[in-house]
C-alpha cells in the first residue's frame, strides 16, 4: 500500500471488518425500510421472489463464509434474518396475492438448485447454483415493477446495492498474499465469490430505474 499514513494503515490493516459491518448496516437497514413500505402499502412484495430470497438466504450465508470468512459474510448473516423475516412479515401482512402458474414453476426451479446445491456440497458451484435461484426469483419482481413501477420504491433497492459494493470491495481488495491463499483454497473458483457479489448487486440495481419511472 502506496499510502504510508497510519489512519491508511490503519483502514487498509481493517479493511474486511469496517467493509463488512458497513455492509451487513446498510443491509439490514434496507430491510427495515423495505418492510416500513410494506406495512405502508408503498411496495408490494412478490410472494414467489420472497419465498425464494428466504429460502436460498441460509445457503448462500454457508457457501458464502466457507469461501471467504465470517467477516466478508457478515451481510449474508443479516440478509438471512430479514429475507426470512421479510417473508413471514408480509405473509403475515396478507399483502402477498396468488401465484400465477408460471411463478410456481419459478418456485420448482427455485427448489431445483437448492437441492442441487445441497447435494454438491462444494462451496463454488453451490454458490453459483444459489445466485442462479436469487437470479430467478427476481424475474416475478422484475416482471411487476416493469408493467407496474409503483409495485417498488428505490429507497431500499438502492440500500441494498451500497451494500453489496462495500461486500464486492471486499473480496476484491485483497493482498497478493491473501489473493495466493483464497486461489489455493478455492481450487480453480477463486473468482466466484466476486462474480456471485456482482451479480447479486446487479440484480437488486436494475430494480432502482425501473421504479423511478
Amino acid at each position: 500500500m502506496r499510502n504510508d499514513s497510519p489512519v491508511a494503515r490503519f483502514l487498509w490493516r481493517h479493511r474486511a471488518l469496517i467493509l463488512g459491518v458497513a455492509a451487513a448496516s446498510l443491509h439490514g437497514s434496507a430491510y427495515l425500510i423495505y418492510n416500513n413500505q410494506v406495512s405502508e402499502g408503498t411496495s408490494d412484495p412478490n410472494v414467489v421472489s420472497w419465498f425464494i430470497w428466504a429460502m436460498m438466504a441460509i445457503l448462500n450465508l454457508t457457501s458464502f463464509q466457507k469461501m471467504t470468512s465470517w467477516v466478508k459474510s457478515l451481510q449474508f448473516w443479516i440478509g438471512t434474518a430479514g429475507a426470512t423475516g421479510t417473508f413471514l412479515f408480509g405473509w403475515n401482512q396478507g399483502v402477498f396475492e396468488v401465484p400465477e402458474l408460471w411463478e410456481l414453476g419459478i418456485v420448482a426451479l427455485g427448489i431445483a438448485s437448492a437441492f442441487a446445491q445441497f447435494k454438491k456440497r462444494h462451496a463454488p458451484i453451490g454458490n453459483l447454483l444459489i445466485v442462479i435461484a436469487a437470479a430467478i426469483g427476481m424475474v416475478p419482481t422484475l416482471i411487476g415493477v416493469i408493467d407496474d413501477p409503483a409495485k417498488e420504491t428505490f429507497l431500499p433497492w438502492i440500500v441494498w446495492t451500497f451494500a453489496f459494493i462495500c461486500t464486492f470491495l471486499n473480496v476484491v481488495l485483497m493482498t497478493p498474499e491473501e489473493e495466493a491463499e483464497q486461489a489455493e483454497k478455492l481450487k480453480g473458483f477463486a473468482w466466484v465469490p466476486k462474480f456471485s457479489t456482482l451479480t447479486l448487486l446487479l440484480l437488486h440495481a436494475i430494480i432502482v430505474p425501473l421504479s423511478l419511472r
